[in-house]
């Protein structure tokens, strides 16, 4: 099956794939809807961005470490390219497992447990939104 779209939106001055833009909405929308919702749970908004700085960030990097795990056989060759993103390289798995460590992480070093009991159900709903819009 050919596909005659070009999997890149742009390449100058950045690469941005349409993988990497739906990402983007996807989370973006997520995280909007989180905060929207939660604030029924009286759940304030700077939790809310506190917590998904951290899941965002945690998801990136897991997301990177588990690739360069899975294809150990390459990068122990080229170390170098191990920190070179833009030429490819995540695993969503790493993400989800590193994005949820990490934001459970904050969430119970800075004592935001109201957070996860009143959002357990809407978190994960919103999550698994955020992932279908992702994957288009």
């Amino acid at each position: 099956m050919t596909i005659g779209i070009d999997p890149f939106i742009f390449r100058d001055p950045i690469v941005l794939s349409w993988h990497g833009f739906f990402t983007f909405v996807g989370v973006g929308l997520a995280i909007y809807l989180i905060d929207r919702w939660s604030s029924k749970e009286e759940i304030d908004s700077d939790v809310i961005y506190s917590v998904a700085l951290w899941v965002i960030i945690g998801g990136i990097l897991g997301a990177r470490l588990v690739h360069v795990i899975d294809r150990w056989d390459y990068y122990q060759d080229n170390l170098s390219h191990i920190y070179q993103v833009w030429r490819g390289g995540i695993a969503i798995y790493g993400a989800l497992i590193f994005g949820t460590l990490s934001g459970l992480s904050n969430i119970f070093i800075r004592k935001y447990l109201g957070f996860v009991y009143a959002g357990q159900k809407q978190i994960w709903l919103k999550n698994l939104v955020g992932e279908k819009i992702a994957k288009g």
